[in-house]
């Protein structure tokens, strides 16, 4: 739950771990280590600092962690993840994301009717992830999870910042609800031109992304008993449009999210 003890530890750990030590050449009017100021720098990155719908597309694989094996490849996926951003009067930021992804073949793209299990040896149905709804909280001191679960905040951690090769990377932390508990959690790193983020008119930077994921084995792998956990390595980047998107996830998108429709990047 979240409290004003919560946020005042937050806004405290916020404020004594500064993201930079140092200013960084050519973007000397930015101070990443004012709390308002940085959480702009973060909404351009990730989101968009004017408030705005955001889409981005991703792939990768699934990886399988179990006690006293190798990790090993399982099944590749594909998705897409589109976010709506309000800008709010006290300078904070919410978002409602709708995400989908589908296990597929990794040459030809083409959905798994059944997937041969190297765990259990059972074949398996896969099913698309498909949520709709979560909503999250982006403030000067953090951000969290909203609605039904909602969590306390968690703190932008220091470090958070890398510069170098014309090019800016910001890492940060999904907030999960404490009732998920083990093994769930996400840190994504993006990558942006300083170019662009020099650039203040620029209110949504276009970035590549990069996103290390930790839960349970899906469901319809149908081993809940099983030790370890799946571990999700994904590449994506932000889009301008849906129409950027391979013609097989346009249609994915009709098909099973059509209230994106709504949205500006369709």
């Amino acid at each position: 739950m979240l409290t004003r003890r919560n946020l005042l530890a937050a806004a405290t750990l916020a404020a004594a771990t500064p993201a930079l030590s140092r200013p960084v050449p050519g973007l000397e009017d930015i101070d990443f280590n004012d709390p308002a100021q940085n959480l702009h720098q973060i909404m351009r990155v990730f989101g968009d600092a004017a408030g705005g719908d955001v889409l981005y597309w991703f792939h990768g694989w699934i990886y399988a962690m179990i006690p006293g094996r190798r990790p090993f490849p399982l099944v590749h996926f594909n998705g897409i993840n589109a976010m709506r951003f309000t800008r709010r009067p006290d300078g904070a930021y919410q978002s409602r994301h709708h995400s989908m992804s589908f296990i597929e073949d990794p040459v030809t793209q083409q959905l798994l009717d059944s997937f041969q299990n190297p765990i259990t040896g059972k074949t398996n149905s896969p099913k698309p992830n498909v949520f709709n709804g979560s909503e999250y909280e982006y403030a000067p001191a953090g951000t969290r999870m909203m609605r039904g679960n909602a969590s306390s905040i968690t703190p932008f951690h220091p470090g958070m910042w890398s510069f170098g090769a014309g090019h800016a990377w910001l890492t940060i932390d999904r907030p999960y609800s404490e009732a998920f508990g083990y093994p769930w959690a996400e840190a994504r790193t993006y990558m942006v031109s300083l170019a662009d983020l020099k650039n203040p008119a620029i209110t949504s930077l276009s970035n590549t992304q990069h996103s290390t994921v930790t839960n349970p084995f899906p469901k319809w792998m149908e081993m809940p008993d099983a030790a370890g956990f799946a571990l999700w390595q994904a590449n994506g980047r932000k889009l301008s449009s849906v129409s950027d998107l391979p013609a097989f996830l346009q249609e994915r998108c009709e098909r099973y999210m059509p209230q994106l429709k709504d949205y500006d990047v369709f």
